[in-house]
């Protein structure tokens, strides 16, 4: 009995130990919803590279709630040029999602992030500084 008890406890401890770590590693990233259409979502997260050096921007496109197909994508841009991407994945089917891709965004007022969303029949899009994407 008194080890069939002790089983239980560490069973109990051992799923208690986990499911604070789990919490933790889906809370990870801290994604910031640049743009969303039909339940689909670019997100993004950024990274400092160094002290004043530029950030790494992490994208993804989420169609996990969507409900259409969507294609999205991201890029840097400073005033009418692009720095960096586009990054244009393929079209996504409701209730799947991209792998994170990395994109470099220099820091300073001339340069945006821009996301953007479309269907077959409509898109939007959204373009800010690193100011308005939280850190991952």
């Amino acid at each position: 009995m008194t080890i069939a008890l002790r089983a239980a406890a560490a069973a109990v401890l051992a799923v208690g130990l986990a499911v604070p770590a789990a919490s933790a590693d889906a809370r990870a990233n801290n994604w910031t919803t640049v743009v969303n259409l039909h339940g689909a979502k670019v997100q993004a997260c950024k990274v400092p590279t160094t002290k004043h050096g530029p950030w790494t921007i992490e994208v993804r496109v989420d169609a996990r709630k969507a409900t259409t197909a969507v294609r999205g994508s991201a890029e840097v841009d400073k005033r009418d040029l692009v720095v960096a991407g586009p990054w244009k994945p393929h079209r996504l089917q409701p209730g799947a999602m991209t792998k994170v891709h990395t994109m470099r965004m220099p820091r300073g007022s001339a340069y945006t992030f821009q996301g953007e969303l479309e269907t077959r029949t409509v898109g939007v899009g959204s373009a800010g500084p690193a100011s308005g994407i939280s850190r991952c």
